[in-house]
Parts: structure tokens; sequence; C-alpha cells
């Protein structure tokens, strides 16, 4: 195994790396202040192997660089913690870094915190535990709550950190009691290891989260209509089969409700294209906000909108039709000195639990209806139901004639 002094040197030279690394992801994703409060302690880890070189070296044979040292290693992992908690809550927890590492730094002033590394270990280690451990226990609640799982890594890379640490504790007081579980060189040489391995992976699993995170940002913007904040046409074309093949899987009806602001172009003549933006937010708004419970809403252009209603019969389907239809009447839009009244027509098509067909013919009749909701003086809804075909069972007659045909 390498020396305590090379494994310094080598932790030393990978912080540098990982600092660099830090610094260039920030620059690239600068509006993330998290990476600031990693970057910084990533920065006292290496303060801390620098203090460390020197008493390897003996150039500062003196009490207060351990105190140092183990201050800034202290604080940089409370640093690690504020910037989770940062990422997580848009807060950071610099007063709480602060006071943790004054606390540490005071500890330090005891003469027993002077007589050897294992007495710094077993005093200093609990802490840090403590601190990966709230960040543990702060992810995993996230993660569950909203499955972010782009923190995952990073959650490994906390627990794995964390179960070194306390090892190695463990393994300190089990030696101070007279039970050598592994040779005391060990120790201290696995605990040098640990950080240079944490500190690459905690990079690593940092730059993960933010590039995953900017990963699923571009993937919502490129299937959301900037317009409105429904999702758009190409998420309509990706959703729309997989929802309908999920449903007639487990055979319950599906419901999909076609709307369309009546007069639309009329408004974008008198008022102007801007008019007419500002219409169609206002009305995609007032839709929305009597469908929260709908996770499908869509505009697949113009003044065309689509909700998709999974396990959803006829009754229920024109239930939220024309909820959707009256929030719209009774909301017109102001403009200027000018009330602008809305209204849509609703086409409603649901194929039964038991009914027969694609995703295209639901759409189709959706359309249908629609069209028969325009005709028949707008603003109003009308319903299409597709049910599966009627059997007809052959009679003794119809047996008898085909079976003279075939003769």
């Amino acid at each position: 195994m390498l020396d305590t002094f090379t494994l310094v040197v080598c932790t030393t030279i990978i912080n540098a790396m990982m600092i660099v690394t830090l610094v260039a992801l920030y620059r690239t994703s600068p509006s993330e202040k998290s990476i600031l409060d990693w970057l910084g302690g990533i920065c006292c880890f290496f303060v801390t192997n620098i203090a460390g070189l020197a008493l390897s070296a003996n150039l500062l044979n003196h009490w207060l660089t351990p105190a140092v040292a183990n201050t800034l290693f202290v604080a940089g992992n409370a640093m690690i913690f504020s910037g989770i908690y940062r990422y997580l809550h848009g807060q950071h927890k610099w007063p709480l870094v602060c006071s943790i590492a004054a606390i540490t730094f005071l500890v330090h002033l005891f003469p027993f915190m002077h007589e050897n590394i294992e007495s710094r270990i077993l005093v200093t280690y609990p802490l840090i535990i403590a601190i990966c451990l709230s960040a543990i226990v702060i992810l995993c609640r996230r993660q569950w709550q909203t499955r972010l799982f782009g923190l995952l890594p990073l959650t490994i890379v906390m627990g794995a950190f964390t179960a070194q640490l306390a090892l190695r504790f463990f393994a300190l007081v089990l030696e101070n009691v007279g039970i050598n579980v592994f040779s005391h060189s060990l120790i201290i040489n696995t605990g040098t290891l640990g950080v240079m391995l944490y500190v690459m992976a905690l990079a690593m699993s940092v730059a993960y989260l933010v590039n995953w995170v900017r990963e699923q940002s571009l993937k919502k913007i490129s299937r959301t209509d900037t317009l409105t904040g429904w999702l758009n046409r190409r998420d309509f074309t990706y959703r729309m089969p997989e929802l309908f093949a999920l449903t007639r899987h487990h055979r319950q009806p599906f419901a999909c409700i076609v709307m369309d602001i009546d007069l639309f172009k009329q408004v974008n003549d008198t008022y102007g294209h801007t008019v007419g933006d500002e219409v169609l937010i206002h009305v995609s708004h007032q839709m929305r906000r009597v469908t929260r419970d709908c996770e499908y809403h869509y505009r697949l252009g113009g003044e065309e909108f689509v909700l998709l209603l999974p396990d959803c019969d006829e009754k229920q389907a024109m239930t939220v039709a024309e909820r959707v239809r009256k929030a719209v009447e009774s909301s017109p839009y102001l403009h200027e000195d000018n009330t602008l009244d809305c209204s849509i027509s609703l086409g409603v098509a649901v194929i039964t639990a038991t009914g027969e067909g694609e995703w295209e013919g639901l759409l189709k009749a959706a359309d249908n209806a629609l069209y028969k909701a325009k005709a028949s003086g707008r603003n109003t809804t009308q319903l299409d139901v597709l049910r599966r075909p009627p059997q007809h069972a052959a009679n003794g007659s119809e047996y008898q004639a085909s079976k003279n045909l075939s003769a």
C-alpha cells in the first residue's frame, strides 16, 4: 500500500483537478448557485490536504496546523450539505457552516486534542457523520417525493463516504479498548484514500446532476407549447398511442376532448395577433384552472386544444367538458376598454371499456363531434361514443341461405 505522504499528495492533486472541474461546470451553468457551495467544500478539502502535506514533511509542527486542517475538513463537509440543501430548497446554510467550523476549532483548543490524530478523529468524525447523514436524509426524502432520480448518484456517494467514516470511527474506538480489528496504518491510510475517492465521485455526481437537470429541462421545452404552457403536438403524438394502449390493456374507457375557440379568427382580424395570443393564454388558463386533476393538456396548434382522460367514461367526460365550457364562457377577456366574450366548442369522444378501435379513430371521432358542435351554433358540447360493434348470430334461415349459395 502507498505510504501516507504519497496518498496525501495524490489526494491534493485530485482535489485541484476537481476544483477546476467544478469551476468549469459553474461557468457553463451560472444559474446553479449550489455549485458554489460544493466548490467551497472541495476547496476546504484542498487546503486540508495542503496542511496534511506540511505536517507529513515536518514543516509546520504546531498544534494549530491540525486544528485548522480538521476545522476546514469539517467545514468542507458542511459546505457539501449546504450545497445539497441549496439545490433542493434554494437557500444556502452558510451561517450553519460557520457555526460548525467555529465549534470545531474551539474544541481543538483543549489539550487532549493535541496529543495524537486518533483523539482528533474520535471527536470530529461523529460530527461529520451527522452532517453527512443529514444530507442523505434530505436527498432520500426529495427522491421519494418527486422521483428526482438525478440525485441518486450523489446519494450513493454520500452513503458510501458516510459508511467509510463510520467504519473507521468504530475501528478506532475498538482499538482504544484493546480490540485491534485493523492495523493502525490501514485505518489512517484508508481514510486518506477514502477522501480522494469521495472528492472524485462527488464532483462527478454533481456534474451528472447538473447535466441531468439540463437534459430534463430541454426535454420539457421540446414538448411544451411556449405560449400557453400546455404540452404540444410533438408530445401528443408520442403520448397518445402509449396511453391508449395502456387503457386498452387494462380494459378501461378512454376519453378525448377536442376544444376550439369560437370565432378566434375574428379576434385576430379585429385586434391583431398580439391580442389573439393574449386571448389564447387567457382561455387556456381558464380551461386549466378547472381541470387541474387532468394530467394531459395539449395545444395542437392555433386555437385547438385537447384533453386526454384515461379511465374516464362518457358521463365523466361530459361533466369535465361542460365544466370547461362554462369556465371559459363566464370569463371574458378584458382588453383596454373592451370586453371580449370568449366561448369554446367541444367535441367529446369516448371508447368504452369493451369498445374496439385505434387511437386515430378516437381522435377522428372527437374531431367530428367538434364539427357538429360548431355547426349547431358554437359554445356547445357534442359526444360520440365508440362501442363494440354488434355481433349478429346467424339464424337458421341465414345459415340455410349461405348453405345454398355455397352449394
